[in-house]
């Protein structure tokens, strides 16, 4: 799975979703969150990895 945030400006979303199709992998775009989405959305990226891990 590749997480992006809406407003990263050092790996913008457009590179994650390149890189979430190389590998063939989930593609998750947190709205509103810049480059430090683990500290700005800590709840959405727990939920996301749960979901994702099962």
């Amino acid at each position: 799975m590749v997480i992006s945030a809406e407003y990263d400006k050092i790996v913008p979303p457009e590179r994650g979703l390149e890189v979430a199709e190389a590998l063939n992998s989930r593609y998750e775009l947190l709205k509103d969150a810049g480059h430090m989405m683990m500290v700005e959305k800590p709840k959405e990226i727990e939920d996301l990895i749960k979901d994702f891990i099962g």
